[in-house]
């Protein structure tokens, strides 16, 4: 994985305008996820998108960042479009998306994944997206807050079922 974090490393530092987006229908996993690396690039100063087809549920609400997500795009200036959970574009409920230009940067775990992003850091054997981000972040030593790490946390403990589930590792 040491090669794609790199690369997907390099398209973030190259892009200014970028599109955090998941699968229609936000879950708490692929949700944390992407509220967690929207924390992480405003730190890093770029200018971030959060849209989710059908917004965010009540009961994530009280995610760090949810207030910031939108239900659909009002433009396609970007440069760079990150997907959480997504096995293909179509999966986002997000037509605008369908045909740009942008590069795609996709995190996934799940194993219909059709690898469509330019960087695809997918691993069927993570637990959840947010356990790959995290992985991510530790790579690139981006842990430095209680927001970010709500969210991963709450992205991990909804995909294992509080950690019960068949699909959480021991580290």
């Amino acid at each position: 994985m040491q090669k794609e974090f790199e690369q997907a490393k390099s398209l973030i530092d190259s892009s200014s305008r970028i599109l955090l987006t998941m699968h229609e229908g936000m879950d708490g996993d692929d949700g944390g996820a992407l509220l967690a690396m929207g924390w992480q690039l405003e730190k890093m100063n770029k200018n971030v998108s959060y849209v989710i087809k059908k917004g965010v549920p009540p009961n994530l609400s009280f995610l760090p960042g949810a207030k910031k997500i939108q239900d659909n795009i009002t433009s396609g200036n970007f440069d760079l479009l990150i997907t959480f959970g997504c096995s293909s574009l179509e999966r986002t409920g997000l037509p605008l998306i369908l045909n740009s230009k942008f590069l795609i940067l996709n995190f996934d775990h799940h194993p219909d994944n059709s690898y469509f992003g330019q960087v695809n850091i997918v691993d069927h054997k993570k637990s959840s997206v947010a356990e790959l981000v995290y992985d991510f972040f530790v790579f690139n030593d981006w842990l430095n807050s209680k927001d970010i790490a709500t969210c991963l946390l709450t992205g991990i403990i909804t995909d294992t079922g509080s950690f019960m589930h068949a699909n959480t590792q021991r580290k």
